[in-house]
């Protein structure tokens, strides 16, 4: 610093200063105010070289410490009221917010008026309720700053390096961060492998246990009624089997007794002109009656009716069949009984005209059954 020669008009300065006893460096600091004398269109701080810049970013991410900023001017008339502006504020804080350092910084910039540094700066750092450092410029020490600043430095990276020393230890080493993140790790891993075991035998085994027990009983349960279903199901197989069986029983009877009606059912030879006339009559009926329908109606009716025409001579010609053949075997029983009276046997069958056509119950295989044979034995006997 380069104090600035008093003009002859200036208020004269006392030689004599009362010292007090300065205070001791803080044990520790979390928060700083500093003053600086800001250049015109300069940052609102006073680090201004990159070295100085790392070491305020060093303290600010690795120490923690906060800086507030106080800008004054350092010459001029309205310094020293500005300077007494600031120091009041200072010493107003409390609590969290109280700094536990003071630094006044200026540069080779920055020129001094020596005037307010002995009647305002020097007096408000005597006054101060916290330690000051300053760094106004080479010479402090030489000044009445050195006898009044609790610490008085040629530079600001000398100051920022004694702020560094009073702070907690910074980064420390990267073996020393290694090895407690190793322990760390270590103490997390065995809390966590206890934590597990505690879990493990006090909830999950028994859980686990619930739930095996209760497959183990649905399993029963399902094994249960898998046993009921197979006894049920064998005995619907039994009950089908047997009815199975009756219905083999009812085949083979209308078997025995169908060979029986055909034996009885041959026709003679007038039976056979008899259906062959039949069959040609109703042969011939349903052409004409299909010719004519085409004749006199549209193709999709005449389709309809011939079909309808085919049912019911249909129908008819199995009346007509069964009338001829029950005709037949009435006369062929009379004749055979006429003959031979005592040579009935006592099981004779039933008459023919019992076993008549019944559309409703006889199944639709059984029509061509009932159709007569048209083998003659002429020479043979009925």
């Amino acid at each position: 610093m380069t104090p600035a020669a008093s003009s002859p008009g200036a208020v004269p300065v006392a030689v004599e200063v009362p010292l007090l006893n300065r205070l001791a460096p803080p044990a520790t600091v979390r928060c700083i105010a500093v003053l600086h004398d800001p250049a015109t269109g300069a940052a609102s701080h006073p680090w201004d070289a990159a070295r100085v810049r790392e070491q305020v970013a060093l303290l600010m991410t690795d120490a923690q410490v906060k800086f507030e900023y106080f800008p004054v001017r350092f010459a001029g008339s309205d310094a020293a009221a500005a300077i007494a502006d600031a120091f009041t504020r200072i010493a107003a804080q409390t609590g969290a917010t109280a700094p536990d350092l003071v630094l006044v910084v200026g540069g080779p910039a920055v020129v001094a008026d020596i005037s307010v540094i002995h009647q305002a700066l020097a007096p408000c750092i005597l006054a101060a309720p916290v330690p000051v450092f300053t760094a106004l410029g080479a010479d402090d020490a030489e000044t009445i700053l050195g006898d009044t600043a609790c610490s008085v430095f040629p530079g600001v990276h000398a100051m920022l390096e004694a702020v560094t020393a009073l702070t907690p230890a910074g980064r420390a080493p990267v073996e020393q961060l290694r090895q407690r993140i190793q322990s760390l790790a270590r103490f997390l891993l065995a809390q966590q492998d206890a934590e597990s075991k505690i879990l493990l035998q006090a909830m999950l085994l028994p859980a686990l246990r619930r739930q095996l027990e209760r497959q183990m009983q649905q399993a029963r349960r399902s094994g249960a009624q898998i046993h009921a279903t197979a006894q049920r199901v064998k005995l619907r197989l039994a009950r089908d089997e047997a009815g199975l069986e009756q219905a083999r029983a009812r085949i083979a009877i209308e078997l025995a007794r169908l060979a029986q009606q055909q034996v009885s059912a041959r026709l003679d030879a007038a039976g056979v002109v008899r259906m062959r006339h039949l069959r040609i009559g109703m042969l011939c009926g349903l052409l004409c009656l299909i010719a004519v329908l085409w004749w006199s109606m549209a193709p999709a009716s005449a389709v309809f009716f011939s079909g309808c025409a085919l049912v019911v001579g249909s129908a008819l010609y199995v009346a007509l069949s069964n009338r001829i053949i029950d005709s037949n075997a009435v006369a062929s029983a009379s004749r055979s009984g006429a003959r031979e009276p005592s040579a009935l046997p006592a099981n004779r069958p039933k008459p023919v005209q019992e076993r008549l056509f019944q559309p409703a119950a006889m199944p639709a295989e059984n029509i061509a059954r009932r159709e007569p044979h048209t083998r003659t034995d002429r020479g043979a006997s009925p």
